[in-house]
């Protein structure tokens, strides 16, 4: 460990996992409070079963990331190999059903027509780039399992590719057109992921090489889907592929 300070060195490698996995999870219970975990307190109408289904899987998965963080912290490698082999199935799953997820939302809104359907054509080209980030870091996470230190950083980044919409939700308390900002969405999000990279690098005294490439490339595909998905080429396209 290559902390420097007392107060960088007051949190072990292991516990420090655990505790950003638990933020991690608070944030997406508050951010889904409204509009699903709560909704019957705030008079919300049920998700239909699909998108329950959707919800209660990327849910699981951020419950799952603590857990196994909460094994290794504790040192039980064992049940942590053994749960991997479930978290690789849980993984695969997210993707198809991520991607069938915002395909549906978007045919839903093309039909409804208005200003929130170019905005969700983009969230199409958005929330296909987080779908294809989460499953090349897991990959690459579980190719590297021997290797501590990048694994669980790549499971973390895999994870916050898929927190955009906790973001938007939270956007919606105070935002009554949140849904229309993905410039505002993917800005936060940016924040976020500087966030979380800024506050390992100030723990750890150096940046891990895992979130610098990983960093990188999250930011980089996530930009570069919101200028492809606010182009008129794939308004036309993604319109077309949703009809």
């Amino acid at each position: 460990m290559h902390a420097q300070g007392g107060t960088r060195a007051s949190l072990s490698q292991r516990s420090y996992f655990t505790w950003l996995a638990l933020a991690i999870l608070l944030f997406v219970l508050a951010g889904f409070a409204r509009t699903f975990f709560l909704h019957r307190l705030f008079a919300v109408p049920a998700p239909k079963p699909f998108i329950a289904f959707h919800g209660a899987l990327m849910s699981g998965w951020v419950a799952l990331l603590v857990l196994q963080s909460s094994l290794v912290a504790r040192g039980e490698l064992r049940w942590h190999r053994r749960l991997g082999v479930l978290g690789v199935c849980w993984a695969a799953l997210i993707v198809p059903v991520g991607c069938a997820a915002t395909l549906l939302a978007a045919a839903r809104e093309a039909r409804a027509g208005g200003p929130a359907a170019a905005a969700q054509l983009t969230v199409l080209a958005l929330e296909l780039t987080q779908m294809l980030l989460f499953g090349a870091f897991v990959t690459y996470a579980v190719r590297l399992r021997a290797r501590p230190d990048w694994h669980k950083r790549l499971m973390v980044m895999a994870t916050v590719c898929i927190l955009p919409n906790v973001i938007v939700r939270l956007m919606m308390v105070l935002l009554p057109d949140a849904l229309l900002r993905n410039d505002l969405t993917l800005g936060l999000w940016s924040a976020l992921l500087a966030g979380v990279i800024g506050l390992d690098a100030w723990r750890t005294g150096r940046l891990h090489p895992a979130y610098a490439r990983a960093g990188t490339v999250a930011f980089s595909g996530m930009l570069l889907a919101y200028l492809i998905g606010s182009s008129a080429t794939w308004q036309r396209f993604a319109g077309w592929l949703v009809s």
